[in-house]
């Protein structure tokens, strides 16, 4: 039982492997662009489930923008499929690298305190409020999300806070940015001036949001 304890710690890093040598086989930079180029099927079940395997590269590394996947999802499929779509692959981005962190535990909390020692900070003064933290560390983007998520797993978040919060958190980015995709070809911008709106308004709610808390903690 240990063995294969132990053994399961590297199941994610050799998903990640894998998925680097495809990457790095195709022999291009990643964008929306290029993304669509790779996919180039009619078959949309098909399509999803190769943008699903870019997002799960996504998740687990910090060199493709999530907004490519988002903007690609919005050009290949019908508005409510592309949201889906897109929908499915941020939860993917959520859990891969919570589920990493929460594998390797106190050793990845010093790697990431080291390379981003804001984050020990933050988090510790809100560690209480796992659900406002989830929420407002994804609607704000303060620090990179896979990080982000890295870090939760890495401290033991509980799950359900952490993920409710966390999509409910990124749902405002996932829209807008897919309809970005979807707008390239249609002039009718109102749906996505209304996303943008939307996206600012959580933003500055959270932003609010969090300050009202820090003061409520300040002795």
């Amino acid at each position: 039982m240990k063995k294969i304890k132990f053994l399961s710690r590297f199941i994610p890093v050799l998903i990640f492997a894998a998925l680097i040598a495809v990457y790095l086989l195709s022999g291009r930079r990643i964008t929306a662009e290029s993304i669509i180029d790779m996919i180039r099927t009619d078959n949309l079940v098909l399509a999803a489930v190769i943008l699903l395997a870019f997002y799960a590269l996504k998740s687990l590394s910090l060199f493709i923008p999530i907004i490519a996947l988002y903007i690609a999802g919005g050009i290949i499929f019908p508005p409510p499929a592309a949201i889906l779509v897109n929908t499915a692959g941020t939860f993917i981005c959520l859990n891969l690298p919570y589920i990493v962190g929460k594998l390797w535990g106190s050793r990845l909390i010093s790697s990431i305190a080291d390379k981003y020692p804001r984050i020990e900070l933050f988090i510790s003064q809100q560690r209480e409020r796992e659900f406002f933290l989830s929420f407002f560390l994804r609607a704000v983007r303060v620090f990179p999300t896979d990080i982000v998520s890295l870090y939760s797993g890495a401290v033991k978040f509980s799950y359900a806070p952490y993920i409710i919060a966390g999509m409910l958190g990124e749902m405002p980015g996932i829209i807008c940015e897919t309809l970005i995709g979807i707008s390239l070809g249609n002039t009718n911008s109102t749906m996505l001036i209304l996303s943008a709106v939307l996206t600012a308004g959580i933003t500055a709610i959270s932003g609010i949001w969090y300050y009202i808390q820090s003061k409520k903690d300040t002795p």
